[in-house]
């Protein structure tokens, strides 16, 4: 492939990220509320515009859609800064632990939709004494929305990497929740029988 055609690659590609970006940016100003330059704003909600049209936010859908957009950049971002490092868990990189774990929110849309198609869960989910167990709750995001959904729901939330849990542990506590969600360092698989007793208790 000739030089030029490797340029006009990068160039179309980079549009695509600069959009995904721009789509990001615009949804955290119009649902957290952040001050910006009146420009930028306006600019971002015309990219925005042209993306997904123009309709009011919902944002129960914005905060994975930041995640998705934080997750790709950050993963990209890695993949181009260290292009030779292996994969897994042995490397703590907290922006994207924290983005990958906000993409899960988006899951507690579907367990409101699915209380409307069903109403013995929303009642159990309801009930005084209603627990809930997050498998792999990894920075606590995904917890975090379903107690703020659900105002009686006490939570469990457990995983096997400690980095992850110190994060939720920290943005659990952010969003006043710690006295209503459990959160421990427990591997859910060699004993699911010792894990449904525990969460009993």
């Amino acid at each position: 492939m000739a030089d030029q055609d490797v340029l006009k690659t990068a160039v179309r590609l980079g549009t695509s990220v600069d959009a995904l970006a721009a789509l990001a940016a615009h949804l955290r100003l119009e649902t957290e509320q952040s001050p910006a330059d009146p420009a930028v704003r306006a600019l971002l909600a015309t990219i925005a515009d042209e993306l997904i049209g123009d309709g009011a936010l919902d944002p129960v859908t914005a905060a994975p859609t930041i995640g998705l957009a934080r997750t790709f950049l950050r993963q990209a971002s890695e993949l181009v800064e260290n292009p030779g490092r292996s994969g897994g868990w042995d490397q703590v990189d907290v922006p994207l632990l924290q983005s990958v774990g906000r993409l899960s929110m988006g899951i507690s849309a579907a367990v409101l939709a699915a209380e409307r198609r069903l109403p013995d869960l929303r009642d159990r989910l309801s009930a005084a004494d209603a627990r809930l167990l997050d498998v792999g709750t990894g920075t606590g995001w995904l917890a975090i929305a379903i107690a703020q959904s659900h105002p009686t729901l006490h939570l469990v939330g457990i995983d096997i990497f400690e980095p992850a849990l110190d994060l939720a542990r920290a943005n659990v506590e952010g969003a006043g929740l710690a006295d209503r969600t459990e959160l421990r360092l427990q591997d859910a698989a060699p004993a699911p029988v010792r894990l449904y007793a525990g969460l009993r208790r």
